[in-house]
């Protein structure tokens, strides 16, 4: 079917009005679809794996079938895309009137999605006052994207097409705005770090970076999808470990990089926080920006069973080599593989007799099976318990006043042994508490001789 030769431009400005993903979802598909119709690009090729991403000293570039999906990512579409537009009115009307304003936007990928198709929608003064430098890596990217330049009629605006690495590179000249989103969830992966550094030596003095700000925190967590314990949430916060602003770019490029490596102190938690969570947020220009989990660029990053010491320091520091990733540095709290099943005189911290061997039981059989050496190890703790201990767990439910299979799946499902027992007891409500754990404990002990 034939299509409007504005239809790029329709289809842009109709997304700077979008408020919200679902507005914007049918508009960034059709306008994704339509750049890959135009340049012959293939989204979704069959077995594709990225073979054709460049493995760079700072990160990897990925290929030109990566750098066009991620357009298929709705809310890094659209915030880009009216972020960066913001970015430029602010630019031209900064400065002064008949003076070029020099882009720089590097890696652009085979679309140069999150600028190309907004200069079609500039006034024609401000447009002619448009020098853009369009810089990728891969020299295929910036063949298609010459196609979609001269589809859109901007050509005049374009001063060069650079292949090269935007790490390496040195321009001629000083630029009023810098682009560039080559960066992972975390700052992972992806050279953000180091075309920033590099590259905002080269920004005019009162130039706009874009994004203007990418925040790094991290996390105490369940993990993802955990449920919330009663009272308590499904993380805690550490602290800031790294924003990534113009200030903090030129301190790198001059060889500082003392903002890449700090301490946090870790407070008391609960037991169930046992992963690191490393969570971002972009602010791309002004109000426009990406919360946590908005966009790929946002979605949490795990490491997983780290098990962090309460009342410890945490350490941290920012590898910036072929591979840019978080490494940190802590105590580690015993793994409940590392601790003796209690003995049956074992109290809870209310006092009652057994729960507590009767928990560690249940998290074993419930969490300990990561592994086959894990498997090994929980089967040697189990391998101790009698058969006939059902038994005294059916006493010790009973006495309560509860039926076993109902207790079972609470103790399967519960977080912390303090919320077990609480549960527990509260089902008995119409005794008090002191005498329903005396009666409950000598109940125990006439039955298995529990001291």
């Amino acid at each position: 079917m034939d299509r409007a030769p504005d239809e790029l431009s329709q289809l842009t400005e109709s997304l700077l009005r979008c408020s919200h993903a679902g507005e914007a979802k049918p508009v960034v598909d059709a306008l994704v679809a339509r750049l890959a119709e135009l340049t012959g690009v293939e989204l979704h090729p069959d077995g594709f794996r990225d073979e054709h991403a460049t493995l760079t000293a700072r990160g990897k570039a990925v290929s030109l079938t990566t750098a066009a999906q991620c357009g298929e990512d709705v809310e890094r579409t659209r915030v880009f895309l009216q972020g960066v537009h913001a970015g430029l009115v602010h630019a031209l009307a900064r400065v002064p009137e008949h003076a070029p304003v020099h882009v720089l936007y590097a890696g652009t990928g085979p679309f140069g999605l999150l600028l190309v198709p907004l200069l079609p929608l500039l006034p024609p003064a401000h447009l002619a006052r448009l020098r853009v430098t369009l810089l990728d890596i891969h020299a295929e990217s910036l063949a298609t994207l010459k196609v979609v330049v001269d589809h859109l009629g901007v050509q005049e605006s374009i001063e060069a097409f650079v292949q090269a690495d935007a790490c390496e590179w040195q321009p001629p000249q000083r630029f009023d705005v810098i682009l560039s989103e080559t960066m992972h969830a975390g700052l992972e992966r992806e050279p953000q770090v180091s075309v920033f550094a590099h590259l905002s030596g080269f920004l005019a003095e009162d130039g706009v970076l874009i994004p203007e700000a990418v925040v790094v925190n991290l996390w105490l967590s369940r993990g993802r999808g955990a449920p919330h314990a009663p009272g308590e949430g499904s993380r805690k916060h550490l602290g800031q470990l790294f924003r990534l602003d113009r200030q903090t770019a030129e301190q790198l490029g001059t060889g500082d990089h003392s903002a890449l490596q700090g301490h946090l102190p870790v407070p008391a938690h609960p037991a169930q926080l046992e992963h690191l969570e490393v969570s971002t947020v972009v602010q791309v220009f002004g109000g426009h920006g990406l919360s946590e989990g908005q966009s790929i660029l946002t979605l949490p990053v795990y490491t997983k069973h780290a098990r962090v010491q309460p009342e410890t320091v945490l350490r941290f520091r920012y590898v910036l080599d072929a591979r840019p990733r978080w490494e940190f540095e802590h105590e580690r709290r015993p793994s409940l593989l590392d601790t003796p099943l209690p003995n049956r005189e074992a109290a809870s911290p209310l006092g009652l007799l057994h729960l507590p061997r009767l928990w560690h039981r249940t998290q074993l059989q419930k969490h300990g099976s990561r592994t086959a050496e894990e498997r090994d190890r929980v089967r040697a703790q189990l391998s101790s318990v009698p058969a006939s201990e059902w038994d005294l767990d059916t006493e010790l439910f009973l006495a309560l006043g509860v039926e076993p299979a109902p207790a079972m799946e609470r103790l399967f499902r519960a977080e912390t042994l303090d919320d077990v027992e609480a549960w527990l007891l509260a089902q008995r409500a119409d005794v008090p508490r002191h005498e329903l754990i005396a009666l409950v404990n000598r109940a125990l002990v006439e039955r298995a001789g529990v001291e």
